[in-house]
């Protein structure tokens, strides 16, 4: 069974993700013991202007800088490969 922490930390992630415009559809998010692992293809979500504006490893990035340290998750590994 599921840590319940590791539950909401996880849809903390997805959301965080959309927020700045980066769509996770193809790729794997969790988080494990604290560790978010994103795992496989990330794109700008069509229409969206933040992930559009520029380079999508920058997006990718300062959306992260929004989750570290939020509760649940301590560390950020990110294993994707970004799409245009």
């Amino acid at each position: 069974m599921a840590d319940p922490a590791d539950v909401a930390a996880t849809k903390l992630l997805r959301s965080q993700l959309a927020k700045f415009g980066i769509d996770a559809t193809k790729a794997d998010l969790r988080v494990s013991h604290g560790t978010a692992y994103i795992r496989g293809a990330l794109s700008a979500i069509r229409g969206s202007e933040s992930a559009n504006s520029g380079d999508l490893r920058d997006v990718v990035q300062n959306a992260l800088k929004g989750i570290r340290g939020k509760p649940g998750i301590k560390e950020v590994i990110v294993e994707a490969s970004y799409r245009s």
